[in-house]
């Protein structure tokens, strides 16, 4: 997709050899139309994952504190959720691989001190300077001109926005478990018993989207709405009576 990515992979190449490294690369066809940052972005993680996999290995991951910044923010504007509001994970799970960002607490700009420094040799990404990307927009434009209008940085503070998230929302999945202990079976829908338990309405919602799937935010509010009132309510697949908790089967998540 780079004219770049040739010399970098014969960089790379070279120093694996050097150094008695396995390498491996792969060659994508030309991606067009679509969200190709994005479709890019799968790709290089399926072709890291499959090796993992293959190998039993962990993969190793560059992403530093800016990203992680960058991924927070570009998360509050596209997301009401403050469970959902955490960044990057200096570990991680991703279909079975360990994911590692040891470089995760450290901004670019040390990064390339240290590589300056030291007379290393590294690559810039040329299309991190496309600005039709949203990502760009936010690295080049929109974080900037935060900073500049506070007189301050504020990567840490997204930093710990995003450690505060991840607290939560383990917390929210270890409070909705007893939700989850309620289910019960029938021949043609699974049924949750609320009518005896106090519910929190962040636990009530976090348990309608992490385990009905049900993401639409005027509709998770007008389930609560009725769920506190004890009123009826009916959406798609789900019904709502006396704190009842009906779902066909076919519309859960799992069973």
């Amino acid at each position: 997709m780079r004219q770049e990515s040739q010399e970098e992979e014969a960089f790379i190449s070279d120093f694996c050899k050097r150094n008695n490294l396995p390498f491996y690369s792969k060659t994508l066809e030309k991606i067009s139309g679509g969200n190709v940052e994005d479709r890019l972005r799968k790709e290089r993680y399926n072709f890291l994952l499959e090796k993992a996999k293959k190998l039993k290995a962990s993969v190793c991951l560059a992403h530093h504190l800016d990203d992680l910044a960058e991924t927070v923010l570009k998360r509050f504007f596209e997301n009401p959720r403050l469970y959902q509001l955490k960044g990057m994970q200096e570990s991680s799970q991703r279909e079975g691989v360990t994911l590692l960002r040891p470089l995760l607490s450290f901004r670019k700009q040390e990064l390339l001190g240290y590589l300056n420094k030291h007379a290393y040799k590294y690559f810039e990404d040329m299309t991190n300077l496309d600005l039709q990307f949203t990502r760009n927009r936010m690295r080049h434009n929109i974080l900037p001109t935060l900073e500049q209008q506070f007189g301050k940085s504020i990567q840490e503070n997204l930093q710990r926005h995003a450690y505060q998230a991840d607290l939560l929302e383990d917390y929210l999945n270890k409070k909705i478990e007893k939700l989850c202990a309620l289910k019960q079976k029938t021949k043609d829908s699974v049924v949750y018993d609320f009518s005896n338990i106090e519910i929190h309405p962040l636990e009530l919602q976090f348990f309608l989207e992490k385990v009905l799937n049900l993401k639409n935010l005027q509709k998770e509010q007008e389930f609560i709405k009725a769920f506190f009132e004890n009123t009826k309510f009916a959406y798609q697949n789900i019904e709502l009576k006396q704190r009842q908790l009906f779902v066909k089967i076919q519309s859960l998540v799992y069973n």
